[in-house]
């Protein structure tokens, strides 16, 4: 616990420095960011942009974003070392290599958080947009973010293998964004797409968090209807399934002696 906090505190400050000596690219992306919520509202809008509904979409994006972050954390991560050939040392290191990473992107959640509080509170300003705060919603966040987390392992293993994975960390990021609740709902999707939908790591998350902060639902009726017990099932199933492809993956690129290969 104690690696965990300590290098999750410096990499945070490390990441902090940088997007702070890189400010007009951060600011550009805090930008980019607002105007890409913006646009898709636009689109599930016909073109219309409606405080009722933007609400439960900025519920949505809030979630894809850390969703984002998770990923690319996980996975550039080993990219980097990899390409500055230092992934082996990160290997030797006494501290387990799945710890290290899982610190890495506990401090690009830190920021992510840093980073959607400017998003979120131009958004709300500017457009309108009310969503009640709720402390149940805490436990929901958690637990989406476990099941995240399990995700950015398989991940992180696949970078292992495979050494790049920008396209499959963007198409599953895609997944997320169009088929996890975040700009349709998933009722309204094809039957078999509604049953892959309900597999994604973030589909449970989203909607009960929406529930709960926009419908005002209470701990005992999201536990009462099974909803809160799917997405706890949903979240150990990905961090147990992700943490084993991980160490599969490790094994394997061990194995074949590539981690010094890129």
């Amino acid at each position: 616990m104690a690696t965990i906090t300590i290098s999750t505190f410096n990499e945070t400050y490390k990441g902090l420095l940088i997007s702070w000596d890189y400010r007009f690219n951060t600011l550009t992306m805090l930008f980019k960011l607002s105007l890409f919520f913006v646009f898709i509202s636009l689109i599930a809008g016909q073109g219309r942009l409606d405080p009722d509904t933007l609400a439960p979409a900025l519920v949505g994006f809030i979630i894809w974003f850390y969703a984002a972050i998770a990923l690319n954390s996980m996975s550039r991560s080993l990219t980097e070392e990899a390409q500055s050939g230092t992934l082996e040392q990160m290997f030797m290191s006494p501290a387990p290599t799945a710890v290290l990473i899982l610190a890495r992107s506990a401090s690009a959640v830190i920021l992510a958080t840093l980073m959607l509080l400017l998003i979120v509170s131009g958004l709300v300003l500017g457009l309108g947009i009310y969503i009640p705060l709720a402390w149940i919603a805490i436990p929901i966040f958690l637990l989406t973010m476990t099941g995240l987390t399990g995700l950015g392992f398989m991940m992180a293993g696949a970078t292992l293998i495979f050494k790049q994975t920008d396209q499959l960390t963007n198409l599953v990021e895609n997944f997320l964004l169009y088929l996890g609740g975040t700009i349709l709902a998933v009722d309204l999707l094809p039957h078999m797409l509604g049953r892959f939908a309900s597999i994604l790591p973030t589909t449970h998350g989203v909607a009960l968090l929406r529930n709960v902060t926009l419908e005002g639902a209470s701990l005992g009726q999201i536990w009462d209807d099974g909803s809160l017990t799917r997405l706890a099932v949903n979240a150990l199933a990905y961090i147990v399934a992700g943490w084993a492809v991980f160490s599969l993956c490790e094994r394997i690129a061990e194995t074949r002696g590539s981690l010094g290969q890129y």
